[in-house]
């Protein structure tokens, strides 16, 4: 039998005790990929530790994280495959670790934030550590039990009843479009883009956007216009989005395919987080 594939673990299998790649386990690896042999890596970490390991050892991807729940590609991290856990398992989940502080949610965030926790209360050693040395990538909510974010929360939700779900910051979107550009791979891009039943924009307008960013959004709705569904969330009203992405004639273009059979769903206009207990007071005493 002739074996196609070699799923190999990274801690205490590729690296040493000080984290760094053996030169056996390097010898290897190379000597598989000559023979024609996939290197898929297999590990429990994240996506962010795992990504610059494999792209040491030179493996094209993709790779199995977080115990296997994840598996994403290692040139775009795009997510191909994706296993969540029940809402109530995460729930006892929470409660449990609740005993030693605020708990540390892993979420499929990359490259932006992809860790969830809350901002009080005394942490386990291993969870400050973590918390000071992945700090850009957290993101603090005022309580995890009743997240402020609709559209993830929307997103799970179509998880759980077992749909593919895409969920992407706008400039990530851009920016993986720009990517595929110069690699040549724009139109397999934009077909997966197309085809996935719910994808989800968080934040349109909350960053500056390249020139291109109108006719790119364009075209991912106009693929997906009648075929799939499609969340955009904003801060900013439809009126100001001709001026916001540079474009009218894009965006209303864009527009007139996005809210042909839209429910549009207004919040605000007070944040949810100045909502919460102590928010008021502590701006009052500030």
């Amino acid at each position: 039998m002739r074996f196609r594939l070699l799923a190999l673990d990274i801690d205490g299998t590729t690296l040493d005790p000080d984290g760094e790649i053996t030169d056996s386990a390097r010898k290897a690896v190379g000597e598989a990929l000559r023979s024609g042999l996939r290197v898929v890596l297999c590990t429990g970490r994240r996506y962010r530790s795992a990504l610059p390991i494999a792209r040491n050892l030179g493996l094209p991807g993709p790779v199995v994280i977080h115990n296997g729940a994840l598996v994403k590609d290692t040139t775009r991290g795009r997510t191909l495959e994706a296993t969540y856990l029940a809402a109530e398992v995460q729930v006892e989940i929470r409660a449990a670790l609740r005993a030693h502080g605020p708990p540390l949610v892993y979420v499929d965030g990359w490259p932006d934030e992809d860790v969830l926790t809350e901002p009080h209360g005394s942490v386990h050693p291993h969870q400050a550590d973590t918390v000071d040395h992945y700090g850009a990538h957290c993101r603090f909510v005022p309580d995890l039990e009743r997240s402020p974010h609709l559209a993830q929360a929307i997103g799970l939700a179509a998880i759980q009843q077992g749909h593919r779900v895409l969920y992407r910051e706008d400039h990530a979107l851009i920016e993986e479009l720009a990517d595929a550009n110069l690699d040549g791979t724009r139109k397999a891009h934009l077909a997966e883009l197309a085809s996935v039943p719910l994808l989800i924009v968080d934040d349109l307008g909350m960053r500056k956007l390249p020139a291109t960013a109108a006719e790119d959004l364009l075209e991912v709705i106009m693929r997906r216009y009648e075929r799939a569904s499609t969340l955009l969330t904003s801060n900013r009203p439809v009126d100001d989005w001709g001026r916001l992405l540079g474009d009218t004639a894009a965006v209303t273009a864009m527009l007139d395919r996005l809210l042909h059979h839209a429910h549009l769903l207004k919040c605000g206009p007070r944040s949810w987080r100045t909502r919460q207990p102590g928010v008021a007071a502590a701006k009052a005493g500030s």
